[in-house]
């Protein structure tokens, strides 16, 4: 409320939501982020790939994989991490998987601000392709996560 060009913020509580299971409520919050966006200043990536993971939640799948079309079509460095938010959302396991071996192998940005202990990476972290993306990114091969209460 007291900043209205921010969009971090914006981004945090999107976040959160979305790890509470409340994909329906981040929506509009993450949308807000998103518009502040402009050609001079973009819509950044973690906005786009919690954006495209929370359409995807909520059963528009089309929106989401707009969003990573989106990210593709601009040439972003991190359009696979988009669309592997876009595919865990919506329980694709195998794109999803895929999709961050390419973002590991091309070592998006987004990779080193956006940790991979986050709980929307529950459902592939058990994966072997999960681990050789770990060690793609130079990390070890399993991360500890904490439950989410």
């Amino acid at each position: 409320a007291l900043d209205s060009t921010g969009y971090v913020t914006r981004l945090a509580l999107g976040s959160v939501l979305i790890f509470s299971g409340l994909a329906d409520a981040a929506l509009q919050t993450l949308e807000a982020a998103s518009a502040l966006g402009t050609p001079r200043n973009p819509t950044s990536s973690a906005v786009s790939a919690m954006l495209a993971y929370a359409y995807a939640r909520v059963g528009d799948t089309q929106q989401a994989h707009a969003i990573a079309q989106a990210a593709a079509t601009t040439k972003s460095p991190d359009a696979a991490l988009i669309l592997a938010h876009a595919a865990l959302g919506a329980g694709d396991t195998t794109r999803a998987l895929a999709a961050l071996a390419t973002a590991a192998a091309q070592h998006a940005p987004q990779l080193s601000a956006q940790p991979l202990a986050e709980p929307i990476f529950n459902r592939i972290r058990g994966s072997a392709k999960f681990a050789a993306a770990l060690r793609t990114l130079g990390l070890p091969d399993s991360i500890t996560v904490a439950p989410v209460r």
